[in-house]
C-alpha cells in the first residue's frame, strides 16, 4: 500500500453583470473602484489557502505587484463566492487557490484546487526461490 496525494482543480468566473446582480450595491460599486485601482490593463490577485480543519483568504491584495489591504466588502465577497462553490478548500488536506481581478474583461476568476491523499494498493510481484 502506499498514499497518493492529487489535487482537483477547478476554476470560476463572475463577471460584473453577475456580481451586480448576486451582491449588493455597496459590493458592486467597490468592485467598479478595485478595477479602476487596478487600471484597464492590470491585475489584482488575492490568494488562500486551508488544510486540517482550517483555512484562511488573505487580507491583503496584490495589485499590479503591489499590496494592500482588501476592502472589507471585497474580503466578504470573495469569502461568501468560495463559501457558495461547495469546495472543502480548508478541512483535511484543505486546498488553495486565488481569485483573479481582470478589468480588461470585466470580470474575477476564482481558481481552487482541492487536495485529496488517500491509501492505493499497490500490486507487488516477487518471487521466492528456495
Amino acid at each position: 500500500m502506499e498514499w497518493s496525494v492529487s489535487t482537483e482543480d477547478s476554476s470560476e468566473t463572475k463577471t460584473l453583470e453577475e456580481i451586480s446582480e448576486e451582491y449588493d450595491e455597496d459590493t458592486y460599486n467597490e468592485v467598479l473602484r478595485m478595477f479602476e485601482q487596478i487600471g484597464e490593463n492590470g491585475h489584482a490577485v488575492i490568494q488562500f489557502q486551508g488544510g486540517g480543519d482550517d483555512g484562511q483568504i488573505d487580507n491583503f491584495i496584490d495589485i499590479n505587484g503591489s499590496s494592500v489591504d482588501t476592502p472589507k466588502l471585497i474580503n466578504d465577497m470573495v469569502y461568501q463566492w468560495l463559501t457558495d462553490t461547495g469546495i472543502d478548500w480548508y478541512n483535511n488536506e484543505g486546498g488553495q487557490g486565488s481569485f483573479t481581478f481582470v478589468p480588461k474583461d470585466g470580470e474575477i476568476v476564482l481558481e481552487v484546487g482541492q487536495n485529496y491523499e488517500e491509501d492505493v494498493n499497490v500490486p507487488l510481484d516477487f518471487k521466492i526461490e528456495f
